[in-house]
């Protein structure tokens, strides 16, 4: 479950092939006055990735957080006001249109809370099918903005949770969105996909996925420890694999 040619793998560290840049047209126009930006010294170039962090804190909370009943990820980026540029507009815009998508009655899918990954204890959530979604469909409203962040700016363990890395330049960029809630499965259903557009990635399916299945993709052979020792997805609980091979078997939801 790999994106061609790349070894690809989700969280601190991820590859990723090279993608095409998006420009999100509906929202050229948009006025956008969010009440940022960030106190901290950034590098230049990680701008766009600085706007994408403010604006994700921001429609997590006001969409995501109230169907899960917790707060979930966050950033943690400071605020302070910033005049944003048009393009900066499209990030803003983009990124409340993604969330609310996700929230709509027609959406594929559905957030729920989800307590089966021991470290994300407390604000765990997991991305659950609501129609049969059959194979090699890209999954709509199911995906994610990116952009590049120097090594500077991620701050391990509040900001750094979402990020791929291009192998070939070892450059990191953010990566989030509603698909920044998809779990690791080391026999995932689905993996992450370019379509069209440089900083949007999406998720398509690689199995046909049936209505209240869990929606995952693959992050990698050692994410969870050597080999992924240390995985509690459901197909090692299944198969007496990763943590389970250790402790016994543990039921999550």
């Amino acid at each position: 479950a790999t994106l061609p040619s790349e070894s690809l793998f989700m969280g601190r560290y991820l590859s990723l092939v090279p993608i095409l840049h998006l420009l999100f047209r509906r929202a050229t126009m948009a006025v956008v006055t969010p009440d940022i930006l960030n106190q901290r010294v950034y590098d230049p170039k990680s701008r766009s990735a600085k706007v994408l962090y403010l604006a994700d804190d921001k429609y997590t909370e006001q969409f995501v957080d109230p169907i899960l009943g917790f707060r979930s990820h966050k950033t943690g980026t400071p605020k302070l006001q910033l005049q944003l540029t048009r393009i900066e507009h499209r990030i803003w815009a983009y990124q409340k249109y993604l969330y609310a998508r996700s929230v709509n009655k027609n959406s594929w899918f559905r957030y729920e809370p989800c307590t089966r990954f021991e470290k994300e204890k407390g604000y765990c959530a997991k991305i659950v099918s609501n129609i049969l979604i059959k194979k090699k469909k890209t999954i709509t409203d199911l995906g994610g903005q990116c952009f590049y962040i120097a090594d500077k700016d991620l701050v391990p363990g509040e900001n750094d949770f979402s990020v791929f890395t291009r192998s070939r330049s070892n450059s990191h960029h953010i990566y989030l969105g509603p698909a920044a809630y998809v779990n690791h499965d080391c026999e995932s259903n689905s993996v992450f996909s370019p379509i069209g557009e440089k900083s949007y990635v999406g998720i398509s399916t690689v199995k046909t996925i049936l209505p209240g299945e869990e929606i995952t993709v693959f992050y990698g052979n050692n994410y969870f420890g050597y080999k992924n020792s240390n995985c509690a997805c459901l197909t090692c609980e299944n198969k007496e694999m990763g943590i389970f091979k250790k402790k016994g078997i543990i039921t999550y939801i």
